[in-house]
């Protein structure tokens, strides 16, 4: 057995004879023959690597277009529209002017009586008024029945208000003589005329007739408006 000890350790030496004899020189050379025959490289260590980080991705912005929006005005159900009230107003004409005769047929030399009426219909004052009657031929001046300051001017009566206010009336009432040669079956047509500040006219007449000469005298009246 102690032969088996003493063989097996021979080949044990051989085995690492063999493999120093495989390495070469250096394998058995000290460190003093080794740094003397050649230089041994040494390697600088380098760092790990650092985990590589994925790409922070860049968002995207994609412009949005702005939409106007108009919010509705809900109105509540049965709520009123407020409507525009106009603002009342006189109707008509500013100036209303009536003539009225009395009768309304007529004889050689009888009087007739003429009214004259002036209104201001308007909302506002009128001033500077100024109410004529010029008489026709076939007409001669008579009495002045009413209306103050009235007067004749020639064969023109004349009559003048500073002021007619609103819904005030202007009357005159007088008296015109028929034409003693007036022809028989004789239209006359009297007209009356008014005026005032800014313009303002106003006009009438009326007409009186002389019947054929067999005919009666008989009475009666005539009223012209405008």
């Amino acid at each position: 057995m102690r032969r088996n000890y003493r063989l097996a350790g021979y080949l044990l030496a051989a085995a690492v004879l063999v493999g120093l004899m495989a390495s070469g020189p250096q394998a058995w050379a000290t460190p003093d023959q080794i740094s003397s025959q050649q230089t041994v490289p040494t390697r600088t260590p380098k760092p790990p690597d650092r985990e590589q980080e994925p790409p922070t991705a860049t968002p995207i912005i994609t412009p949005t277009a702005a939409v106007a929006t108009t919010s509705p005005t809900v109105k509540a159900a049965g709520t009123p529209i407020p409507m525009a009230t106009p603002t009342p107003t006189a109707t008509g004409v500013p100036l209303s002017l009536t003539v009225r005769a009395n009768p309304s047929r007529v004889w050689r030399g009888m009087p007739v009586e003429y009214t004259l009426t002036l209104v201001n219909r308007s909302a506002s004052p009128i001033r500077n008024v100024i109410l004529l009657d010029a008489l026709p031929a076939m007409l001669e001046p008579g009495g002045i029945i009413s209306g103050a300051g009235a007067t004749w001017q020639d064969r023109t009566l004349r009559i003048e208000k500073d002021e007619l206010k609103p819904g005030e009336r202007l009357e005159v009432i007088f008296q015109a003589i028929v034409a003693e040669n007036l022809p028989a079956g004789t239209t006359i047509a009297n007209q009356a005329d008014a005026s005032a500040a800014g313009g303002l006219q106003a006009k009438a007449n009326v007409a009186v007739v002389s019947p054929p000469a067999e005919l009666p005298r008989v009475g009666g009246s005539c009223d012209a408006d405008r």
